[in-house]
């Protein structure tokens, strides 16, 4: 059944109160309150929750569909441009106890003491999704998934938190696609995640924790930590910092100066973007014993060679090349290495990167890609 909202209520108790598969529309203009209880709740799966109006709730979830999260499911909230959600406890704006969940918000989530969203599926066959073009803001986590499912998270609008704007803390698979804002560190948890920014900026760090995590930023500075397992960290433009930590990692800063550290595990430091002065990476822990690799892609460094590994006669020591077959140099006094595209013909050489530890190196050290 479907029950519509054209006017305010307030109580103290559950003040719409879902039966089975029911749904609820709360108009523009309306406001739907409770001063000690949940504002809207639905127990079990099918519920359609749509608000235009304003949906608060004081002590309890202000919004809850859901209270199985391994049986129930195929519950949606959406939240119109006009409509707000606003939690004034220390609970959760929209939560679900259900899994293959959709929360489509345009409008305003708020918890100014409390959590944004909560999702607490548990079916690892199955996906909830979270689209956010409006805001969600709280103190604690403004998306906190607690979840064996599939989340995810498209975000063309702003999401921020003072301490995490997505938190994640089971066995989900986390795949956030952020096109707008993102204010607060983002922890991805267990699981293959993914983190994209490409098209959107976030400040504070991502963490990919345990799993093995693909994170990829966008135009402003980042600051990624990969975690546990074998990750790939993507900082394209900005001056980004990228922490590999344990496992095989592979990293790259893109453009703009960038702060590497492969951390334990033999790790990729990829150098392929424009070979530029103003975008020289320093890289502080190469280790040929852990098995590091610095990785040379031949479609920006377009002299370096073929494909494989670097060839001896292109690799030489000291401040210049020696000889015209010379394209890599490495002065291991300053730990800074050149690129120069005729070797010690007319054309300048190209600082693209410092080593800090200042470690010898050799041609095994790098591949041609």
């Amino acid at each position: 059944m479907a029950m519509l909202f054209p006017q305010s209520i307030t109580s103290a108790g559950i003040t719409v109160n879902l039966g089975t598969v029911d749904s609820v529309f709360v108009a523009r203009d309306v406001f739907i309150a409770s001063t000690a209880n949940r504002a809207i709740s639905g127990t079990g799966s099918n519920h359609k929750v749509w608000i235009d109006g304003v949906v608060a709730s004081k002590d309890y979830l202000t919004v809850n569909l859901g209270d199985l999260g391994s049986v129930d499911n195929a519950n949606l909230v959406e939240i119109g441009s006009s409509g707000q959600v606003r939690q004034f406890g220390n609970t959760a704006g929209v939560s679900f106890y259900s899994f293959n969940s959709t929360l489509k918000n345009a409008g305003l989530i708020s918890a100014p003491g409390g959590y944004g969203v909560w999702v607490l599926g548990e079916n690892p066959a199955t996906t909830s999704t979270i689209i956010n073009s409006g805001t969600i803001t709280s103190s604690n986590y403004s998306v906190d998934v607690y979840s064996t499912e599939t989340v995810v998270l498209n975000n063309s609008g702003t999401i921020v938190s003072s301490t995490r704007s997505y938190s994640s803390s089971n066995t989900s698979v986390d795949k956030i696609t952020n096109t707008g804002l993102m204010v607060g560190d983002i922890y991805l948890g267990v699981g293959k995640d993914s983190y994209n920014g490409a098209g959107g900026r976030v400040t504070g760090w991502v963490y990919g924790q345990a799993g093995e995590d693909t994170i990829t930023g966008g135009s402003e500075n980042n600051w990624f930590n990969g975690g546990s397992e074998n990750d790939t960290l993507r900082g394209n433009g900005g001056h980004d910092t990228l922490l590999g930590e344990a496992g095989s990692d592979t990293l790259s800063g893109g453009l703009g100066r960038d702060m590497l550290w492969g951390g334990l595990g033999g790790d990729h430091f990829i150098f392929d973007a424009p070979v530029l002065a103003a975008s020289r990476d320093t890289i502080y822990d190469f280790s040929r014993a852990q098995g590091d690799k610095i990785h040379l892609d031949n479609a920006f460094l377009k002299k370096v060679g073929a494909n494989g590994s670097l060839k001896a006669a292109a690799f030489t020591l000291g401040k210049k090349a020696a000889d015209a077959a010379d394209r890599i140099i490495y002065d291991k006094a300053t730990g800074k290495l050149f690129y120069d595209s005729d070797g010690s013909g007319a054309a300048a050489q190209i600082h693209f990167a410092t080593l800090a530890n200042k470690v010898a190196l050799s041609q095994v050290d790098f591949k041609v890609i």
